[in-house]
């Protein structure tokens, strides 16, 4: 049907955009970070954390990749690899790093 053709035709470009402007990226911060934790928006076009994950892994090591289903557990989870004076970085799309901005205001972020 329409709707599935749809679907695939969405799913290959969020593939191949992730693979043109990702996975340079996080081969970029491998070196830097303590771990990846892969989360997905809200958005309906999101890949699934798992998903994500599972592609991460094939760039990085595998026990270096975690995955979470929503953004505040995302959030909680990476705090546990920070130690004092770290940071998180949040990279994705820009309804990811909306939905973190919203986050960050709602919980009051320092």
């Amino acid at each position: 049907t329409l709707v599935d053709k749809s679907c695939i035709a969405r799913w290959a470009r969020t593939l191949s955009t992730m693979f043109a402007a990702g996975v340079p990226l996080v081969e970029a911060l491998d070196s830097v970070v303590a771990g990846f934790v892969c989360t997905q928006s809200g958005s309906d076009r999101a890949v699934e954390a798992s998903v994500l994950a599972g592609i991460v892994g094939t760039f990085v090591s595998l026990d270096r990749v975690q995955a979470e289903p929503t953004l505040a557990s995302a959030i909680e989870t990476a705090k546990t690899l920070c130690g004092p004076g770290d940071a998180i970085i949040v990279t994705g799309s820009i309804t990811l790093v909306g939905d973190t901005i919203t986050l960050a205001r709602t919980e009051n972020w320092t």
